[in-house]
């Protein structure tokens, strides 16, 4: 259905304001559509899956300086909010070795950080190898580093 589900951690924003930044935002990357229910869910159709995920995986967003969480949505998704003792976020590892570039070893380095879930698709696929962004699932108390070693 090409549509991202995004919330906001704590208190939303009206409609209009997150209609207005989202078109700033995604217009010219494919969206078509933005709808809200009652609970706080914004719905966001693209014109096509491609340009929905582009939009997913540049993510984490803020809208108006409040973080914004955003999923993919799929049928039979639940539209419940997360717990919020940890949030997703993106991270960028850099000076990766050679040897490291592996799904196993990349995510062995993202432990450092929290529990990873995933990688961008040019992590992945190897095609950018400066450096590597990842999901990571990070305790919201948790302190980060600027970085650290691999042995």
């Amino acid at each position: 259905m090409n549509t991202l589900v995004g919330y906001f951690i704590e208190k939303w924003l009206p409609f209009p304001v997150v209609q207005n930044i989202a078109k700033r935002l995604w217009q010219s990357r494919g969206l078509i559509k933005v709808l809200s229910n009652n609970s706080g869910f914004y719905f966001f159709r693209f014109d096509s899956q491609e340009s929905m995920l582009k939009v997913f995986y540049e993510g984490p967003y803020h809208f108006a300086g409040r973080p914004f969480i955003i999923k993919c949505w799929e049928p039979g998704i639940n539209l419940a909010k997360d717990s919020h003792s940890s949030i997703p976020l993106w991270i960028k590892i850099h000076n990766l070795p050679l040897e490291g570039w592996s799904l196993k070893g990349i995510s062995i380095m993202a432990s450092q950080i929290g529990r990873p879930l995933y990688a961008d698709p040019m992590t992945e696929d190897k095609s950018r190898l400066g450096f590597a962004r990842v999901s990571v699932d990070v305790n919201v108390c948790s302190k980060f580093p600027k970085f650290f070693d691999i042995d």
